[in-house]
């Protein structure tokens, strides 16, 4: 693999587009990666918007993920709307569920794009303390007022994990199934922005604990899905598919490109779009050393060189193993999910053996 990066044997393309829209925010949350809302006003202008867009056109993508800052505040959101939807796009839009503006809510009910709303806490102490005053009762005016219109299942309650709801989660549940939605998911506080700035961290040891209850028991609650927390080991970047490797390249409201959601520091930026084509970013010699980095890091993290399990391992997501430890060439701290998969693996084989 690492020879046919080098020599250009294999192509680069793309399998999701995460466009962060805007830094506006009406919120100013303790845990924003980054760190939007204050006195930000940065927008990606509705022409470069349309670039991203049709590019994902031509590299066959069927859904683009909309975010910011709270994209519904993006000063041309209902241009950007109108735009996707004639590409025959679908969108998902990423919001904190407090725009309770009836053009805002008149543009969704248009479209009915996949929601993912954010909801840190069951009730007002624990979501205000991270999002601030009011937060928790809009969220919810929210929600119940999308459901009032036949929404429909197209609502997902995401929650961050953090020290204020970090034993919430049944709780957080027992909330989506009273409002009628019908899909939660949990994320792992990525601590970058104004979280690397406050003091949100979860003790280890419960962090583990919360984590074993949401992948192994409420994943399997019937009356609601829960997504769980992703743990796999394999990323898309770190394995070739008919001879291409996929990214998941992010757009910040600045124009800057990163290989995926998860990147926020500096050193990951692939290029920004204001300077070249976003084609020729994702092709770039930039975006094929990150590549040859992901492959050259699976080999050089010591703890993993006597593992058992080494030879099945893809070893991980390297932005996590660099926001938590700030070194590549770590475990990104999800190792005993992976030690779990393969064996569950192996028993299932050794039984239809």
């Amino acid at each position: 693999m690492i020879e046919k990066i080098i020599n250009r044997e294999i192509s680069i393309g793309i399998e999701k587009m995460y466009i962060e829209l805007t830094q506006r925010c009406n919120l100013n949350c303790k845990h924003c990666y980054n760190s939007s809302g204050g006195n930000s006003k940065e927008d990606i202008p509705f022409e470069n918007v349309k670039e991203l867009v049709m590019f994902c056109k031509k590299e066959g993508l069927i859904s683009i993920a909309l975010s910011g800052g709270e994209a519904l505040l993006h000063p041309e959101i209902d241009k950007i709307m109108d735009f996707i939807n004639e590409q025959n796009i679908s969108i998902y839009l990423l919001t904190n569920g407090t725009i309770l503006d009836k053009d805002k809510v008149g543009l969704l009910l248009k479209y009915m794009p996949e929601i993912q709303i954010s909801l840190d806490g069951p009730d007002e102490e624990s979501n205000d303390a991270i999002r601030g005053h009011g937060a928790y009762k809009r969220t919810i005016e929210f929600i119940k007022l999308l459901k009032s219109m036949n929404y429909g299942n197209k609502i997902n309650i995401n929650t961050v994990l953090n020290k204020y709801n970090i034993n919430n989660y049944d709780e957080i549940m027992d909330v989506a199934k009273n409002l009628g939605v019908k899909y939660v998911s949990f994320s792992i506080l990525t601590f970058a922005g104004r979280a690397a700035d406050n003091d949100l961290e979860i003790d280890h040891k419960v962090s583990q604990t919360a984590i074993n209850h949401i992948n192994d028991e409420l994943q399997f609650k019937r009356d609601i899905f829960c997504k769980g927390l992703q743990v796999g080991h394999r990323c898309s970047m770190n394995f070739a598919r008919d001879n291409k490797i996929y990214v998941q390249p992010k757009i910040t409201a600045k124009g800057d490109v990163f290989p995926c959601q998860m990147h926020n520091d500096p050193i990951f930026n692939l290029g920004n779009i204001y300077d070249q084509p976003i084609n020729n970013i994702i092709s770039g010699e930039k975006t094929r050393n990150y590549l040859l980095l992901s492959q050259l890091r699976k080999k050089f993290i010591s703890s993993c060189i006597n593992c058992r399990f080494d030879v099945f391992c893809e070893k991980g997501c390297l932005a996590k193993a660099y926001s938590d430890n700030k070194n590549i060439f770590s475990q990104d701290g999800s190792c005993r999910y992976y030690k779990k998969e393969f064996i569950n693996a192996l028993s299932q084989k050794e039984a239809a053996l």
